[in-house]
């Protein structure tokens, strides 16, 4: 028996140890800071858990016994298993690693490789600077033969099929670093958070803890959607430069777009033509406005 439990606490180390490599470089390098928690990550940290450092050295205390006929076998099969199952986590977790946010019309979307190879970026144009997520801008069609011609590519698209009909995920060539102009049109498009905040107990914590870490955050911060997995976040934008600072779990379905707000106090702040947007930072209120939305 203790030999048993001495080569069950050897395999055990060695699992965690290879677990923990992999988790640091999950959140370190391949979802820093809040991309961990915005996207797919909990099925396969899961999996890595369960399989690489429970079941692994739980079937090597099953099987090993000193002496034991076709030990050595028994052994390498386990370690064959566990490594199959280690490689495809790893695999998983680095594939959907996030490479960009996109900036489309008041929301943020993840591209991850597949999405971002779809889309035919060219990521070389938007590195990663101290380990961050580049966040980049995708304008809408400068004129309305350009807005027909995108429709019509997306209607050909399937929808039950990736990559999303959704021109963030379609038109990476015209994808752009953010400008004075963008961040402009950005604030003109901002979400006003405060309903979402309260529509649930959880909500209202998880927003205590936000403001905790960014005092005054509702009025440092442009916030917008952050689509990255089924688990929508707020992302918290830095208003002059509109780069994402840091997000929050919240989903956005009570939010509403500030502008909405202001048409019903003030209808001539929002221009008809969409392809035309005004967006001169006066008529953003520093303070979100309350919504009864």
């Amino acid at each position: 028996m203790i030999n048993k439990i001495k080569a069950f606490l050897i395999h055990l180390s060695i699992s965690v140890v290879i677990f923990i490599t992999v988790l640091l470089l999950c959140l370190f390098a391949w979802y820093p800071g809040f991309y961990f928690g915005a996207s797919d990550t909990k099925l396969p940290i899961y999996t890595m858990i369960l399989v690489d450092v429970g079941l692994g050295p739980l079937l090597t205390f099953v099987v090993y016994k000193q002496g034991k006929p076709g030990l050595l076998l028994d052994l390498s099969l386990i370690a064959l298993f566990q490594m199959a199952a280690l490689a495809g986590g790893i695999w998983v977790l680095y594939s959907e690693r996030p490479l960009l946010s996109v900036y489309h019309q008041g929301y943020f979307y993840c591209l991850n490789t597949a999405f971002a190879t779809g889309a035919n970026v060219d990521i070389s144009k938007f590195p990663r600077t101290n380990n961050i997520v580049p966040t980049v801008f995708l304008p809408e069609p400068a004129t309305p033969e350009e807005k027909q011609r995108w429709e019509g590519i997306l209607e050909k698209m399937p929808r039950d099929k990736l990559p999303p009909a959704h021109p963030a995920f379609v038109f990476g060539e015209k994808f752009k670093q953010i400008e004075s102009a963008d961040v402009a049109q950005m604030l003109y498009d901002e979400h006003d958070i405060t309903q979402a905040i309260r529509s649930a107990p959880k909500y209202q914590e998880r927003w205590n803890k936000f403001e905790a870490k960014h005092p005054n955050a509702l009025n440092t911060f442009a916030f917008f959607p952050l689509i990255c997995s089924a688990e929508e976040h707020l992302a918290a934008t830095d208003r002059n430069t509109g780069q994402i600072v840091d997000a929050v779990e919240i989903p956005s379905i009570n939010t509403i777009k500030k502008r909405f707000v202001l048409q019903q106090v003030i209808p001539s702040l929002v221009p008809a033509d969409p392809l035309t947007p005004v967006a001169p930072t006066t008529t953003i209120p520093s303070k979100p406005v309350e919504s009864n939305h």
